[in-house]
């Protein structure tokens, strides 16, 4: 049997229980209309979560497909609870062989699926050249075979290159 239970994440610390009931109680009457919200709670101290139980295990698993409600403006994400301690209680051996799936998935898959501790981040290994300057007026030499022309040094002459403006241009710069 699929849990009533749901776990809400990115709870911003002004959104009140109310709310959360408000949003999800009506998404949960579009799944089924006799589905509803039977309770939010919120930890105190905030830590940005809420629990959420409902009626029916099938808004549960249809809010866990979702996973994504808009609140107030702002997203926040619906997901079953999972226990905090690495001793977890198994109600039934598919759900025990569901997790064991993840972790493999996670093994075998590191960077896919989310792993219960973050990993510290690493310095980069790439090697960057030595800072290179130039002496006035000396550049690399590929920038020495270009043909650059600057339109301050002469600007007649860098006009004259230029393609010819059309007439319908000409009389709206005038």
């Amino acid at each position: 049997t699929v849990s009533t239970k749901l776990y809400v994440g990115r709870v911003w610390n002004t959104l009140t229980e109310q709310d959360i009931f408000d949003a999800l109680d009506a998404e949960a009457k579009k799944v089924s209309p006799l589905a509803k919200v039977e309770r939010v709670f919120i930890p105190k101290p905030h830590r940005g979560f809420a629990f959420v139980t409902v009626n029916d295990p099938n808004v549960t698993k249809r809010f866990c497909q979702i996973r994504d409600f808009l609140i107030r403006g702002k997203s926040v994400c619906v997901s079953l609870p999972t226990p905090k301690s690495n001793t977890q209680i198994l109600t039934s051996p598919q759900q025990h062989h569901q997790q064991q799936q993840q972790q493999q998935q996670q093994l075998q898959f590191p960077g896919i699926y989310p792993s219960r501790f973050q990993m510290p981040q690493q310095a980069p290994s790439q090697t960057y050249p030595a800072q290179t300057s130039y002496v006035s007026n000396q550049y690399p030499q590929q920038h020495q075979q270009q043909n650059w022309m600057s339109p301050r040094s002469n600007p007649s002459s860098y006009r004259q290159q230029q393609q010819p403006v059309s007439s319908h241009m000409a009389f709206a710069q005038q």
